[in-house]
């Protein structure tokens, strides 16, 4: 599995194909029946229509659902529909992509239809389905997201372990050894300088850390797969990815064990982030917001059928449905400058019903309640595991306030759902987006969007 990465070309729709299953067609006369024991059989969600060697369409769970729903047709067509032919349930709204075309030119499409063809009507090559998309990111941003897991845990365990002055004079002698200016924060550090700090105090840390040289063993090994991926862009081969997971499973048990036997912290100046992990799951990448879509539940029945592979895309499109409404859509439908939050909010609604969306979320009906507060999200897609929470930034100092109630809202949100967006709509008073979001953005599956009036 291990390949030679070539930068931006592996975002090309080709990288997808070596992965794709074989094509599968039917014609317009065959029966739906037996499109559907096809579709079945191969596990497919959709199929192309082809008519003497020309693409005139696709049949798909959806376009089926969609005719049988129409003014109530089930009952006009009875039991009779399956025999029906596949033309009266023919889905024409096609698109087609180049093997050469960038993913990311094509990404709303497919997360808005579910597929696409791969070559042209009268020569498809492939189909490329939004579960491939899942895969395809999942496949190239796990190993980041597992090297970022594992760093965080190990500036957990440090910055729980070392006394203010410990870690001081710790962060003092790394920058001694690699001549730069003294790193101030543990997050400053690369993973091999915290590697050498870990073992320049392991009498600080061996209790928590157990073995000297199988850390050190470990640490090198995470550091030479980090250095692989980035430094030298070949892939990781599936044993690899394999041993990154136990790695990471393994340091978040010492970052748990830590954390259970510490007593609370009152150190604020390196602002450490707690590990929570279920030892041997992946449910933390599968439900990120890249990973959403990788779970399916399959039930019997036409509308089960539908609705259980319908949800493999839309678990998989609906963030991406989320984050291109937020991004491309929100500031137009917003015509004048607002005067309260609930405008925003009101605007957001719309987009989300407009995207088809209504029966997925819920506004401000949930509460939270944490410690002695209850929390009311602006939106609330339990599907996903997700909540939409905005932010009106109108005047003057109001940053450093979101700020606060948005890490407020962090800690609270997190006990339910994993997945957190975050929109800050500005009217001019935010003048470093990156700053501000650096300040709040440190945690996986937390997504900051400033929208500019």
């Amino acid at each position: 599995m291990s390949d030679q990465n070539n930068g931006y070309d592996h975002f090309r729709i080709r990288s997808l194909m070596e992965h794709l299953p074989p094509l599968e067609t039917v014609n317009p006369d065959t029966p739906l029946r037996f499109a559907l024991a096809k579709m079945y059989a191969k596990n497919y969600s959709q199929l192309a229509v082809v008519e003497n060697g020309k693409c005139v369409g696709s049949i798909d769970l959806n376009s089926i659902y969609i005719r049988l729903k129409k003014a109530g047709e089930e009952q006009k067509l009875g039991l009779e529909f399956m025999d029906l032919p596949v033309k009266v349930f023919m889905n024409k709204k096609l698109r087609y992509v180049d093997p050469d075309d960038d993913i990311l030119k094509h990404i709303e499409w497919i997360a808005e239809n579910g597929f696409a063809f791969v070559g042209t009507s009268s020569e498809i090559i492939a189909v490329v389905t939004n579960y491939d998309l899942v895969h395809f990111f999942k496949a190239k941003t796990e190993p980041f997201l597992l090297l970022r897991e594992i760093e965080t845990c190990l500036r957990y365990v440090v910055g729980q372990k070392l006394q203010d002055r410990e870690l001081e004079q710790a962060l003092t002698s790394i920058a001694s050894i690699k001549g730069d200016l003294q790193p101030s924060r543990l997050d400053e550090l690369s993973l091999d300088d915290l590697r050498q700090l870990i073992l320049a105090n392991w009498s600080k840390l061996h209790d928590s850390l157990t073995n000297r040289e199988r850390t050190d063993s470990q640490l090198r090994a995470i550091r030479d797969f980090r250095n692989q991926i980035l430094n030298f862009r070949i892939s990781l081969s599936d044993d690899q990815l394999s041993e990154l997971k136990d790695l990471r499973d393994h340091f978040i048990r010492v970052a748990d064990d830590v954390h259970a036997s510490s007593i609370v912290s009152t150190k604020t100046s390196f602002a450490i982030p707690t590990c929570e992990k279920t030892v041997g799951s992946d449910s933390r990448i599968a439900r990120g917001l890249i990973g959403t879509g990788v779970d399916s539940t399959k039930t019997k029945g036409l509308e089960g059928v539908y609705e259980s592979n319908k949800n493999i895309p839309r678990e998989a499109s609906e963030i991406l449905k989320i984050m291109s409404l937020i991004e491309n859509k929100l500031r137009k439908v917003i015509k004048g400058k607002p005067r309260r939050e609930s405008e925003i909010n009101d605007a957001l609604e719309n987009l989300f019903i407009g995207a088809g969306l209504e029966n997925d979320f819920t506004r401000e009906k949930e509460r939270i309640i944490y410690s002695t507060k209850t929390y009311v999200p602006d939106f609330v897609f339990k599907r996903i595991d997700a909540i939409v929470e905005t932010k009106f930034c109108d005047k003057k100092g109001k940053e450093m306030e979101i700020i606060s109630q948005i890490n407020d809202d962090i800690v609270a949100y997190k006990t339910r759902y994993p997945n957190l967006i975050f929109i800050v709509y500005d009217i001019g008073i935010i003048r470093n987006i990156d700053q501000f979001k650096t300040s709040i953005e440190n945690q996986e599956s937390i997504v900051i969007k400033v929208i500019k009036h």
